[in-house]
């Protein structure tokens, strides 16, 4: 059978069309393909911001506790020395009185 260039014309703007087909759903896979992953990315990038949040504050009520621990004990220091330095002066005042008897 002999086509007709007209023939000929529609069936290379088919096979071109055809082509052009082809590389649209590959494309559009592709873009699929990466937007699963983009999606899945944020996913695991918001887990894992939530995992860090959780450590981060751990790290902080572990840090406020200690804090405390430490005011605490040195309050306690500061009132054990300041006893320590009224009877050292109470001491000082006292000794040579007594030695005198």
């Amino acid at each position: 059978m002999v086509l007709t260039p007209a023939w000929s014309s529609l069936r290379r703007q088919l096979e071109n069309l055809g082509t052009q087909r082809a590389r649209l759903e590959e494309t559009l896979q592709k873009m699929k393909t990466k937007v699963f992953f983009f999606k899945q990315g944020n996913h695991d990038r918001m887990n894992f911001d939530a995992t860090s949040r959780e450590k981060i504050v751990q790290q902080i009520q572990t840090a406020i506790a200690k804090y405390q621990e430490i005011k605490e004990k040195i309050n306690k220091s500061m009132k054990f020395y300041a006893t320590l330095q009224v009877l050292s002066k109470l001491c000082s005042v006292i000794a040579p009185q007594m030695e005198k008897h």
